[in-house]
């Protein structure tokens, strides 16, 4: 299905939605701003751009404008289940009505402690009410919902007029006190109800959640967490790309995210320490490689920004040495030629 954005024709032509009728000056102290009708070409070139849009959502993307439509009731409960806390109270308060679920079948045995359960005949028919108990039931036994994810896969109108989509679903769940960790994923069938809810959204009526797997592993996690770091409190910028290097030689990666300019070493035993990588970095990074440009043995940095590649020579010696610096000046930009041999 195509993909359409959300374009507002005025950001195209560069004109705000304020349409003043009179010239205005605004003067404070010694400066003076003014404000001035907005061209009339441009005026015009907007309206036609709007009323052009406005023909396309009704024709060309009509059934994607739709599809988007509906599939905001599950972007919602994605949204509310990311955000908030209370994880069974979201689940519980999803408005529907009339879900199906599956008995699971024997466990199939899996590498690595891993089984798959599939679910089958006989079905059963949850009510909301019976879903919150279910939910309740499940909690006390010490499940908890770590993430879930929703998207729209299928989306059809049937003649009659009833709304029918395809939700691809993931939800990964632990019982720490089982030691167990589980992901429940596969396709949602969903049917909607007419109308909307509160928000705006459409209502779903059925959900069939027959065609669910669940994948479950009990025992010691496989992975621990060893390093925590959120980038909005230490920068404002994008972090991609992550790399793994071994840039001092010891035998360990270390952790580089090229975007922030920074660097984890890697300490051995789940232990990093965290640095500049650059002792002075560009901006606007993005796209970031590690390599030995220069066949000198030492790991170098190629950069791309929004003016084209930047390459850092690796140096040798101490821990801190192997690492690229940037000299005063930038230099010539690299320049890349491809044969089409």
């Amino acid at each position: 299905m195509p993909q359409r954005e959300n374009i507002d024709s005025r950001d195209l032509l560069g004109v705000s939605s304020y349409e003043p009728k009179h010239s205005i000056t605004m003067t404070s102290g010694c400066s003076a701003t003014s404000v001035v009708p907005p061209d009339p070409e441009v005026m015009r070139k907007f309206t036609a751009l709007e009323s052009q849009i406005n023909q396309l959502d009704q024709t060309v993307w009509a059934k994607e404008i739709t599809a988007q439509r509906f599939e905001s009731t599950w972007t919602k409960l994605w949204d509310d289940l990311r955000l908030k806390n209370y994880k069974v109270e979201v689940l519980s308060n999803f408005s529907f009505e009339k879900l199906s679920i599956g008995t699971p079948r024997q466990p199939q045995k899996q590498s690595a402690g891993i089984e798959i359960v599939r679910f089958d005949q006989p079905y059963q028919e949850l009510s909301p009410n019976e879903w919150r108990k279910y939910l309740q039931k499940l909690q006390k036994e010490g499940y908890r919902l770590e993430q879930a994810e929703f998207h729209l896969a299928e989306f059809e109108v049937t003649p009659d007029g009833q709304a029918h989509s395809v939700i691809a679903t993931e939800l990964h769940i632990i019982n720490s006190e089982y030691q167990q960790r589980s992901i429940v994923k596969g396709n949602l069938n969903v049917t909607y109800k007419k109308g909307s809810n509160e928000f705006g959204l459409p209502i779903p009526e059925t959900v069939d959640a027959t065609k669910l797997e669940l994948l479950q592993r009990t025992g010691v996690p496989a992975f621990v967490e060893a390093l925590t770091w959120s980038p909005s409190r230490e920068f404002n910028k994008i972090i991609d790309p992550l790399m793994l290097y071994d840039l001092d030689g010891d035998g360990l990666s270390e952790i580089v995210l090229g975007g922030a300019n920074r660097v984890y070493w890697n300490l051995g035993g789940g232990k990093f320490q965290a640095a500049p990588l650059l002792k002075q970095a560009p901006t606007g990074v993005q796209a970031t490689i590690l390599a030995d440009f220069t066949g000198d043995g030492y790991v170098d940095l190629l950069c791309a920004d929004q003016n084209g590649l930047l390459m850092f020579a690796g140096g040798g010696g101490d821990k801190m040495a192997a690492l690229p610096n940037l000299p005063a000046e930038y230099g010539p930009r690299l320049r890349l030629y491809c044969t089409r041999l």
